[in-house]
């Protein structure tokens, strides 16, 4: 099983602590159910543009905003990517008592890549060998692990969770 190797500093101790004593004192107080939803609705928006920014998605967090509040029927390919990517995100929250599995990754999966990747590549691992690349310098910044080690890999992340 993966076994990280990294040490707990003093200084990352303390704010440890700091963030467990400011967590306990905001789940003391108590919001409106119109103030929570409104928190939950901007956490999922900006949660939906961060993660797929850093997949390289180019819409900003104001064009997000403005595509999750309006749903079009008729979108670009970056555009369907943050619809697909907040509506599993909504379905998991709705089913967040489901455990963590294998399964449950590739469903994700298949729920982002709707009508972005081909059915048979939708909610699989992957087949071939994949390598991340700087769009402005094409130089490689990230070589994944082959992708006959996926599985396994996958299987021993769920087992650490």
């Amino acid at each position: 099983m993966f076994q990280p190797d990294y040490h707990i500093s003093p200084q990352l101790l303390d704010s440890i602590k700091r963030i467990a004593v400011r967590v306990h004192d905001l789940n003391q107080r108590s919001v409106s159910d119109i103030v929570y939803a409104e928190l939950l609705s901007e956490a999922m928006i900006t949660s939906t543009y961060a993660s797929t920014s850093i997949e390289g998605n180019p819409l900003p967090l104001t064009e997000v905003k403005r595509l999750l509040k309006s749903q079009p029927a008729h979108v670009r390919q970056s555009e369907r990517e943050v619809l697909n990517y907040n509506k599993t995100l909504k379905r998991l929250n709705e089913t967040s008592d489901v455990p963590f599995t294998t399964a449950q990754i590739l469903a994700i999966h298949r729920g982002v890549v709707d009508g972005l990747l081909p059915l048979e590549h939708s909610g699989k691992w992957r087949r071939a060998p994949v390598v991340i690349h700087d769009p402005r310098t094409g130089n490689v910044v990230y070589l994944p692990p082959d992708h006959q080690d996926v599985p396994a890999l996958m299987d021993e992340l769920v087992r650490f969770v």
